[in-house]
């Protein structure tokens, strides 16, 4: 990694304005879900107004089902994101990395079974094959100071073994972790 990269921690500051920003988005969906099942009741009951001998009326009545039954998961992803989030987010360990104030990459940690699993990583395509990824995952290592978990595609592997994750006996593992393919178990020098 070359010099002028900043590794530093992500704030709970900045996790809760993101996610505020986060959850205005969901609100803006949940705002556009009501209006939409508003309108398929409407349409709905201005169907049986109109009976079912009116073309008009039996047109309505779809239409307004459609949109009631097209509404609902938009209202059940709304309150499950706000549930999932909201867990996320205040027991994940964060990690972002910056070229000249701009965030080019972050690393997550969330706690499980006394360890930690990895679970994003993220850096800027524009930046990546310079030892950024590697280098998050060592200031993660050494700040956590616990072992770190992390399962990946078959494409990943040479990524994190190159980076210190080594596989693990799964009988070894607590159950919670043993889903997981690689174990980090010591800061990296």
């Amino acid at each position: 990694m070359q010099s002028g990269y900043v590794i530093r921690p992500y704030t709970q500051a900045e996790y809760q304005a993101h996610h505020r920003k986060v959850l205005q988005q969901c609100f803006i969906g949940l705002i556009i879900s009501g209006v939409i099942f508003a309108l398929g009741l409407w349409l709905t009951k201005r169907s049986v107004e109109l009976s079912w001998t009116s073309q008009w009326g039996h047109i309505s009545w779809v239409i307004g089902v459609s949109m009631l039954f097209s509404s609902a998961p938009f209202v059940i992803l709304f309150f499950s994101a706000i549930g999932w989030r909201t867990k996320h987010y205040l027991n994940t360990k964060a990690w972002v990395i910056s070229w000249h104030d701009q965030i080019v990459g972050s690393l997550e940690l969330s706690p499980k079974a006394g360890a930690y699993v990895l679970t994003n990583i993220l850096i800027n395509p524009k930046y990546r094959r310079q030892g950024l990824g590697r280098a998050l995952i060592q200031q993660a290592a050494q700040d956590a100071q616990q072992k770190i978990y992390v399962r990946c595609t078959e494409g990943l592997i040479p990524f994190y073994t190159r980076c210190g994750f080594v596989r693990f006996s799964k009988t070894q593992a607590p159950k919670a972790l043993r889903r997981y393919m690689f174990v980090l178990s010591h800061p990296m020098s």
